[in-house]
């Protein structure tokens, strides 16, 4: 597989008036390259879009609530050649099969963040390689996996359990 797949908040990406057109504003960075001991998670994937999927499946079981989803794909060439390294990492996500698809971007440092950052803007501006999935969407990926046993609801936060089980 040779992309990584990161949740973004797209509107973030885009410059607010009176920026310049290449800015990338702070909110981009803090809000959607937040970082952890200076790495950053991202999820294996092709350009396939139920392998895309996929990674917005394991992203929304990992979480609490069910929302609309941006995913940006980064090329794995590109990310190596700013320096960053890539660490497999055991995913947190509630589907067993799709944690060893987990990436961590390590050795993170202001350079090779902005260099990232100059890269997820690029792509969002120009519309390359940036998913949306609906919330409507993300909630049928999750019920289809419950039902065709790709996750045990039992094994989900339980809010998000909530949001899962209709009402009776």
């Amino acid at each position: 597989m040779e992309y990584l797949a990161r949740k973004i908040t797209r509107a973030k990406w885009m410059p607010k008036p009176g920026m310049a057109s290449d800015d990338i504003r702070a909110d981009a960075i803090t809000g959607c390259l937040r970082t952890t001991d200076d790495t950053l998670s991202t999820w294996e994937c092709t350009m396939d879009e139920d392998d895309i999927a996929d990674v917005v499946l394991a992203l929304a079981a990992a979480g609490s609530t069910v929302d609309k989803m941006d995913v940006v794909l980064l090329s794995k060439g590109t990310l190596e050649s700013l320096g960053i390294r890539l660490e497999a990492t055991p995913g947190r996500t509630a589907i067993p099969h799709l944690r060893s698809r987990h990436v961590d971007l390590s050795g993170l440092e202001l350079q090779r963040l902005g260099g990232l950052a100059t890269n997820i803007a690029m792509q969002v501006r120009n519309e390359l390689n940036c998913y949306r999935f609906t919330r409507t969407r993300v909630l049928k990926l999750l019920q289809a996996a419950i039902e065709n046993g790709k996750i045990e609801i039992e094994l989900l936060d339980k809010k998000l359990q909530a949001e899962l089980i209709p009402a009776s």
